[in-house]
């Protein structure tokens, strides 16, 4: 791996006091296939790799903290992932989710959460945050009508924050 994030860790609740901290949660394993697989990818960021000749491995159930200063690819390795942007075309170059090239983002969107602290600019400061988390059941900023949230959701999210240190932030 050539770029400069400066750690790929399998995830710890100490690694909460990171201020560039992006956490994936991913969904329970059902198979072996990796849940996300990257192999020489390379992205651009204007006239400068973002990512070069980047490999990443992750298996469905695993979730996985990623640190690095600013600049470091972290942003551009979650919107690879998210496929907001793609790599540079080469015989080489896989980007692979659940064993698929060519997903519907959609119906994988349901299996990843990224968490990142570009979502809070979307949010209005008032949000409880067991709001901001259960929101990403829905792929979406804040909740709305015709989300119908279940018992469940309500506590993954509580279980979640919990995990992360952060239940305190459930009401604020």
């Amino acid at each position: 791996m050539t770029v400069g994030i400066s750690a790929l860790k399998r995830y710890t609740p100490r690694l909460q006091k990171h201020r560039a901290l992006y956490v994936l949660t991913l969904a329970q394993p059902n198979n072996n296939t990796p849940l996300i697989k990257i192999e020489h990818a390379t992205v651009m960021r204007g006239d400068h790799p973002g990512l070069k000749d980047f490999n990443l491995q992750i298996a469905q159930g695993e979730s996985l903290a990623i640190l690095g200063p600013n600049g470091a690819g972290k942003t551009t390795l979650l919107k690879l992932i998210g496929r907001e942007i793609y790599p540079l075309v080469k015989p080489e170059t896989k980007v692979e989710i659940c064993g698929e090239e060519h997903l519907d983002i959609r119906h994988y969107r349901r299996r990843i959460g990224i968490i990142s602290q570009d979502l809070q600019a979307g949010y209005e400061s008032a949000t409880p945050g067991l709001e901001v988390v259960i929101s990403g059941f829905f792929d979406s900023i804040s909740l709305w009508q015709h989300h119908n949230i279940e018992n469940s959701q309500i506590q993954t999210a509580r279980e979640t924050m919990a995990l992360l240190g952060i239940e305190h932030l459930q009401d604020v």
